[in-house]
This record gives structure tokens, sequence and C-alpha cells, in this order.
């Protein structure tokens, strides 16, 4: 074996491993994105289903006024000139 073919022979084998460790590197960033997509799917569920819950809750608050109201209105006195002089 000449000191050309070692050479060669330690490129060829030094390729094999960068092209491995290279693999390796794009699947780990794969999963990363995966996940970071994954997390973001959840996180945006999650708030569909606040805002869902928030919209019924805002659409009770509504209701609760809207019966406050009309029991404020029936309770007051709507006697129209029975106002009392000095």
């Amino acid at each position: 074996v000449t000191r050309d073919q070692m050479k060669v022979f330690i490129q060829q084998e030094f390729k094999k491993v960068q092209k491995v460790i290279a693999d390796e590197e794009q699947k780990a960033l794969h999963l990363v994105d995966i996940q970071e997509a994954m997390a973001t799917a959840h996180v945006t569920e999650i708030l569909a289903d606040i805002q869902s819950h928030m919209d019924r809750l805002m659409t009770q608050m509504a209701q609760a006024k809207e019966q406050l109201d009309t029991s404020n209105e029936s309770a007051e006195p709507k006697a129209e000139g029975d106002e009392e002089g000095p």
C-alpha cells in the first residue's frame, strides 16, 4: 500500500462518516420540525377550545344581563304623574 493509496482510503472513509453524520443531522432537524408542528397544532387546538368557552360565557353573560335588566325594569315603579310635590 502506497502513501497515496492510504490517503485516498482515509479520505473515502471520512467522507462516508461525514455522510452518515449529515444524514443523522437531517433526520434530527426533521424530527424537530415535526415536533414543532405538533406543538403548534396542539396550542391552536387549545386556543380554539378556550375561544369556544369564552364565546359560551359571553353568551351566558349577555343572557344574564338581559334577564337582570328585565327584572330591574319590572321592579321599578311605573307611576307617571304620581310624584309628590313640596
